[in-house]
């Protein structure tokens, strides 16, 4: 017998989550190869609750996959010539920035816009709470 638990599927509310990489895929999307990533919230009220992102398969420093990678893995900077094997970044955690957003087909999901290494989110948090209240949005170009 099997035995499933119901998830929602209402979108999370804008905010910080604990996360956990649970699976990685390469695929080709409509910009060329990218990384399907599947994370899953760890902890709290929303805990088990899975979110799918996509990364272009372009490992730099400015990249969306290279900011991911060195907040997965800790590292400040890119070493030279390192190489990434992906399976390694399965079962790592992160503190990611979740937004709501309006999908083509008018429903309303998530997206992550950002990660950070563990103990990293809550000042993240912070920083954005005092810039609004400053009338500020909180984005730096």
């Amino acid at each position: 017998m099997t035995r499933l638990k119901y998830q929602s599927d209402e979108a999370l509310a804008p905010g910080l989550y604990p996360v956990r990489v649970v699976k990685i895929e390469e695929t080709v999307g409509q910009f060329g190869d990218q990384l399907q990533i599947d994370f899953e919230v760890d902890g709290g009220e929303h805990d088990g609750r899975q979110l799918r992102s996509w990364a272009s398969a372009k490992l730099t420093s400015r990249s969306k996959l290279g900011n991911w990678v060195r907040a997965l893995i800790g590292l400040e900077v890119f070493p030279p010539g390192y190489e990434l094997e992906t399976d390694v970044l399965v079962g790592r955690a992160a503190t990611a920035a979740v937004d709501k957003v309006t999908r083509t087909d008018g429903e309303i999901g998530n997206r992550i816009t950002a990660l950070y290494p563990i103990g990293q989110g809550a000042q993240q948090q912070l920083a954005l709470g005092e810039a609004k209240a400053n009338g500020e949005d909180g984005l730096a170009f």
